[in-house]
């Protein structure tokens, strides 16, 4: 690794609208490559392992957009964040991998090369889901519609809550 750079949210699914995810992604390239003492210039290829880029319309987007805004000679590979794990898992690029942050994303490659991406995973998974379920449990608790749950006591306590509003 010569560089490393990161931002916020560059995901143009979950910002406020794609404009501020694409900025954020630039932000964080031109980071990793002011770290590596490079420019877009010295790229002799790049590629973008991105959440949210889930569709062809999408990587098309993402292609374009990051080409004119990164000023590269020639168009990036966009591909699924889950795509991206694949290279980590072996040599062969064979095998499963499944990122799970807000959301979840799936990615498969077979021996014969077949590739397989499902980047908004059909159940709730991932950070956003697991919160709303452990809300959900603590309402339906304080409401008298659920069991009891230590989740509660431990919202208040992440939530730095007083000791005189913390319920039963």
């Amino acid at each position: 690794v010569l560089g490393a750079g990161g931002a916020d949210c560059g995901d143009i699914h979950n910002a406020a609208s794609p404009e501020p995810a694409l900025v954020e992604i630039v932000r964080a390239t031109v980071a990793a490559l002011d770290a590596a003492g490079a420019t877009p210039a010295d790229l002799g290829a790049a590629a973008f392992s991105l959440a949210g880029a889930d569709w062809p319309e999408d990587f098309e987007s993402l292609r374009r957009q990051l080409t004119v805004r990164l000023e590269l000679r020639d168009e990036p590979e966009i591909v699924n964040d889950a795509i991206g794990g694949l290279r980590c898992g072996s040599d062969e690029l064979v095998g499963v991998s499944v990122v799970i942050g807000t959301y979840a994303a799936v990615a498969g490659r077979s021996a014969d090369g077949a590739v397989f991406h499902l980047g908004f995973w059909p159940e709730k998974t991932g950070a956003f889901a697991l919160g709303s379920m452990a809300l959900a449990a603590v309402w339906r608790h304080m409401l008298g519609l659920g069991p009891d749950t230590s989740l509660l006591a431990r919202a208040l306590e992440l939530g730095r809550a007083p000791a005189q509003h913390r319920c039963r």
